[in-house]
Parts: structure tokens; C-alpha cells; sequence
């Protein structure tokens, strides 16, 4: 089941969780900054089974700031018929039992009510498994691979939803 985080739960959520890193740190502070913001249109999800969190994800359907955590997202939040899933992740122990496909079905229903005709995400290329979890749910890749500093090289994929 998908709960929408209101805006106090995500806050006290990122403050339970610190970041053990300065790429966490500046997505947490990106994702806060974009909550309530007029020019954003996200949800920010958590999957729960049985009263247990299992992962958790952002979905950006329209973001007209500036400002975006990787430079090729300015494309694809100007197109009408795109959703960007942000941090899309089961946790570690609950990996490899389902709820990643799980998941990714019910962001489709929910992209779906909001027109959208396609899923935008990057991977770290190094993620192997991650990459095949993909392939296999019929994702492909698009756009030209691209190293960041803090987060290494990363492949943009995309889902067909229609």
C-alpha cells in the first residue's frame, strides 16, 4: 500500500534519519526545500505492508524552479506527459521479495490520474541489480550517460506507462 507523506511526517522522517553523507544531506535539503512549493507539483511516498515501512520513493510531476538536482530533469519536467521518480528504494532486508515490482505498479496508477504517459529515473551504473530490475520491467535507457561528482555515472531510463 502507498501512503502520500504529509509534510510533517517527511520533515520528522528526515530528521529520525541523518544523512550519512553529503549526497544525502543535499537531497534531503533539495526534497525539503520542494515540499509546498507553488512551482512543484510532487508526492513523496512510502510503500508500507502490514503496518511496515518497506521503501520509498518521490514522484515530481511538474517543477518550474531553477533549480534541479541533475541538470537532464529540466527536460523532463518541462514535457506534460512525464513523471520523475526521485529516490525510488525498497529497504535492504525487504529486497528481492517482490514489493520493488509491487511498488512500481502502484506509482504507475498514481502517474496515471495525472496524465502521464511515461516514468523518468537515473541509475547508477554500477548498480547491477537495479539495472536488471529494470530491464525487466521493460525500462529503457535514454539520453546520454552522465558521471556526477557525489553520485557517480548515472543512466537515465525511462518506463512506458500507456
Amino acid at each position: 500500500m502507498v501512503k502520500i507523506i504529509t509534510k510533517k511526517d517527511f520533515m520528522d522522517y528526515y530528521k529520525k534519519q541523518p544523512a550519512r553523507s553529503s549526497f544525502e544531506k543535499r537531497r534531503a535539503n533539495f526534497y525539503l526545500d520542494m515540499y509546498d512549493n507553488p512551482l512543484v507539483d510532487a508526492l513523496y511516498l512510502h510503500y508500507i505492508d502490514n503496518n511496515e515501512f518497506i521503501g520509498e520513493c518521490v514522484l515530481i510531476f511538474k517543477d518550474e524552479r531553477s533549480c534541479y538536482e541533475f541538470e537532464y530533469e529540466k527536460d523532463i519536467l518541462k514535457k506534460k506527459s512525464a513523471c520523475l521518480i526521485k529516490n525510488l528504494r525498497i529497504i535492504e532486508n525487504k529486497q528481492g521479495l517482490g514489493y520493488f515490482s509491487k511498488f512500481l505498479n502502484e506509482i504507475k496508477q498514481i502517474a496515471k490520474t495525472k496524465n502521464c504517459k511515461y516514468l523518468t529515473f537515473s541509475v547508477n551504473k554500477d548498480n547491477s541489480h537495479a539495472l536488471a530490475v529494470y530491464k525487466h520491467l521493460k525500462a529503457h535507457k535514454f539520453g546520454e550517460e552522465h558521471v556526477y561528482k557525489d553520485s557517480g555515472p548515472m543512466i537515465f531510463m525511462q518506463i512506458n506507462i500507456e
